[in-house]
């Protein structure tokens, strides 16, 4: 039995370096993940990617 791996993002504060943090996740060979980002900020741009990625959540 495979499963999928989740990999969880906590954020506060440096709003580049989450993006350049996620977008290196998003690049990864592997793609049996999930990638759930938890922000106190609102952020259009990883709001953007996460409605046009399936891998995503925001």
């Amino acid at each position: 039995m495979e499963g999928k791996i989740s990999v969880i993002v906590l954020a506060h504060g440096d709003e580049k370096e989450l993006i350049r943090c996620v977008d290196r996740i998003l690049n990864q060979n592997y793609k049996d993940y999930e990638l759930i980002v938890v922000s106190t900020y609102r952020n259009l741009e990883l709001e953007e990617k996460a409605n046009n990625n399936d891998l995503m959540t925001f």
